[in-house]
């Protein structure tokens, strides 16, 4: 979505934006494999009910993979990652790509043993996994930051705020008894779901209210359309709280991906 941004805005390095998205993506594995990996140790992906969307991997539950190598992958894909940053801090210095590097590791490497025990894991996510990313590819285009790409990262935040919130609705008792307080521990399933209607229209509001002020080309309100889906991934779990099954996890991923895509693409063709 930040490449999108840049190539609106007539910024785009193409150069850049494959190197930060390989950056991202190795972080990202690095991150998944060492949150995996504890979970593992503390017996928590053994217990999950797994779906397709949630419950852990099971490749460390079933002996596929070990514990040991998986802390392996993470360390290596951290290290593959570290060149590709220090290049950006030789183009451009200053203190946004340590900063904002730094930020996004001690959110991902304490998002188990800290944030989902505090009740900011839904938070850390979004941030994370959503607000990081899309300032970091706006920045390496040119070393620079507009209010707009400020704006739009915003609007990356609530989607994979509300995926994680409702990926831990099947996984509630367990994440409970292991001392995490998710969400839908503290608020409860119902509110949780009402919480997730909420995000899902606030998002509507900023892709509109950023288009008015025109932070957001008309193309973002291509965004809209995923919002059916939203509502009613809401709207079931709202109705049956316990029953959180795969259809509505589906419902939840279609809408987080959807919404982002069209937000993308609309800013790209508009």
């Amino acid at each position: 979505m930040g490449a999108a941004f840049a190539y609106n805005s007539g910024i785009l390095n193409l150069t850049n934006s494959v190197l930060g998205a390989a950056a991202l993506v190795l972080l990202h594995i690095s991150v998944n494999s060492i949150n995996s990996a504890r979970d593992y140790k503390r017996g928590i992906d053994s217990e999950t009910e797994k779906t397709d969307f949630s419950g852990g991997p099971e490749a460390l539950v079933k002996g596929e993979i070990s514990y040991k190598e998986t802390v392996l992958i993470s360390v290596a894909s951290a290290l593959a990652s570290l060149p590709i940053f220090i290049y950006f801090q030789t183009l451009y210095s200053g203190v946004f790509v340590p900063t904002t590097v730094s930020l996004g590791l001690l959110i991902a490497f304490s998002y188990t043993d800290i944030f989902s025990r505090i009740g900011l894991g839904e938070v850390s996510a979004g941030i994370g996994l959503g607000t990081l990313p899309v300032l970091m590819i706006i920045y390496i285009q040119q070393g620079s930051l507009t209010t707009s790409g400020l704006y739009l990262s915003l609007c990356a935040f609530i989607p994979t705020f509300n995926l994680l919130l409702m990926n831990h609705f099947p996984d509630l008792e367990v994440d409970r008894k292991y001392g995490r307080k998710t969400l839908p521990i503290i608020l409860g399933k119902k509110v949780s779901a009402a919480l997730y209607f909420s995000m899902v229209v606030a998002f509507d509001i900023l892709v509109l209210h950023g288009y008015s002020t025109g932070f957001l080309p008309l193309g973002a309100v291509l965004a809209l359309l995923s919002t059916p889906l939203g509502v009613l991934c809401s709207f079931r779990s709202f109705k049956s709280p316990d029953k959180t099954n795969n259809e509505v996890l589906k419902l939840n991923v279609a809408w987080t991906h959807l919404s982002l895509l069209l937000l993308g693409s609309g800013i790209i063709l508009f």
